[in-house]
């Protein structure tokens, strides 16, 4: 994460990113970025970053929160890591309870 941090204050053009980080990303954040210069762009914000391993499936370990640009390798993409909040998930989804839910009788079909 040091490494993800020092190239955005390295490379940086504006404060933009010193005024919202004073001490860095957290640790529940991950940077990163395609090998071909693709990264996540406006309007990808809450979408899945997937590693898929092979032949075994994929996984989401992030999702998208912010960057600069799009692609630019000065500044990878900035996720909030999913592992960070697998716990919360997990009572959310399964736990006993799940008054962050609506009931299915508060939903709406059209």
């Amino acid at each position: 994460m040091d490494e993800c941090t020092d190239k955005y204050n390295r490379n940086l053009v504006n404060d933009v990113f010193l005024v919202s980080h004073p001490r860095g990303l957290s640790e529940r954040s991950l940077c990163a970025a395609g090998d071909e210069g693709m990264d996540a762009c406006r309007g990808d914000s809450g979408g899945p970053l997937v590693f898929m391993p092979g032949s075994d499936g994929s996984q989401v370990v992030g999702i998208v929160s912010q960057g600069i640009g799009c692609g630019d390798p000065r500044f990878p993409g900035i996720y909030t890591r999913v592992d960070a909040y697998l716990d919360w998930l997990d009572e959310v989804v399964y736990g006993e309870d799940n008054d962050a839910l609506c009931p299915i009788t508060d939903i709406l079909f059209f």
